[in-house]
């Protein structure tokens, strides 16, 4: 019997592609997220929007600082964080509560283009 194997590369990578939210107010970009959402290149900023009656968080990621409400998006190797501490302070939510993975849904916005949505807990 003849077999043809490939050899597993992926040892150690991580291959999830939801956003996480840290119990200290930061959000996680898995390197799944990275490599297929975002073509496997993390941008520098992200800004953040928030829809309080559906508890959703909208990202939209830039390489330059659109704005002074731009968050700098810092690359963990292969993936990234952002400290957004005053975001959770500003709509009054729990990181603690709200912690955890979660989906994301992708939409176009007419005006800002490509957003990344999350739906908190």
């Amino acid at each position: 019997m003849n077999y043809n194997f490939e050899a597993f590369t992926g040892a150690g990578s991580k291959i999830d592609e939801r956003i996480t939210v840290t119990k200290i107010g930061s959000f996680g970009i898995l390197s799944g997220f990275t490599k297929k959402r975002l073509k496997s290149i993390l941008p520098k900023y992200v800004e953040l929007f928030y829809d309080s009656e559906k508890r959703a968080v909208a990202l939209h990621f830039s390489d330059e600082k659109q704005h002074s409400r731009s968050f700098a998006v810092v690359n963990t190797g292969g993936g990234g964080s952002v400290s957004a501490r005053s975001f959770f302070k500003t709509y009054d939510i729990d990181p603690v509560a709200v912690s955890g993975k979660y989906e994301v849904q992708e939409i176009e916005d007419p005006q800002l283009g490509k957003l990344f949505v999350i739906q908190l807990s």
